[in-house]
Order: C-alpha cells, then structure tokens, then sequence
C-alpha cells in the first residue's frame, strides 16, 4: 500500500498503529464531521480541498454528480453549482489558501445559507476535513519521501 493510493482512513490506521487512542479521537472527529453537515456540502468541501492540496485519494465523491465532478474546479460559472455552493466553495477555497485572509462578506455568503449555528458547525467540520487531508500529506511526504 502506497499513502498516494490508499484511502485516508487505511492511512491513518498505519500510521497511527502505536497510537490507537489518538486514532479513536481521530476517527471520532471525522465522523462527528460527516455527521454534522450535509452529505453534499461536506462532499464539496472535501473534494475541492483535495483538488486545492493535491490529496488525489480523497478526489471521488459519493454525492456529487460525474457533471458536478467534472465542473469542480470552475464552479464560480459552472451553472451546476448553485448560490450556497458557490459560497461554500468561495470560503473553502479562501480557508485553504489563506484563512487569516476571511472576510466578513465571505463568511457572510454562509450564513445567509446555513445560518449562525449551521455556520459554526460548517467552520469545524471544514477544519476537520482539511487537517485530516494536511496530515495526510504530510505522512506521504514523511514516510514515502513524495509529494
């Protein structure tokens, strides 16, 4: 098994074999994750961060469309996305690249959406699936000598 095509969760089960307390808090914030925000938006975070870093493992979706798929990464004018897609995947793609940099109308775009609480949920949701992803990375370039 190689950590470019393996699944994240295999990776994380490896890699953290020693630790198998750390791999259950893990694991549980994941699934507090995926359980905490809609299957779609979660899949739209998660694929466009994937597109962003390069995690290519993480590039298949149970959600979306092949159409939506196909479109991801010109999604400001692929007419497959809509309103709250597009504002979602505006802070997504702002948190990835530079998240000190957020401003209120962006954040803003998603409350109009997901109001406060749905908003709040999304923010840790969203940390747990790019951290998830960078640590990822980070283990493929640690233990695999790869970008």
């Amino acid at each position: 098994m190689t950590l470019e095509s393996a699944s994240t969760a295999p990776v994380f089960a490896t890699r953290l074999a020693h630790a198998p307390d750390v791999l259950t808090e893990l694991t549980a914030a994941h699934d507090a994750a995926v359980q905490a925000i809609d299957p779609r938006l979660y899949d739209l975070a998660r694929v466009r961060i994937a597109m962003l870093l390069g995690t290519q493992s993480e590039l298949e979706s149970r959600v979306l469309s092949a159409d939506e798929m196909a479109k991801l990464a010109q999604w400001p004018s692929a007419t497959e996305f809509d309103a709250q897609d597009r504002a979602v995947l505006g802070f997504v793609e702002q948190w990835v690249i530079d998240v000190a940099s957020i401003d209120d109308d962006l954040a803003n775009g998603v409350v109009q959406h997901l109001g406060g609480d749905g908003f709040a949920t999304f923010i840790h949701a969203l940390l747990v699936i790019e951290q998830r992803q960078r640590l990822r990375l980070a283990w493929q370039q640690l233990f695999e000598g790869t970008t």
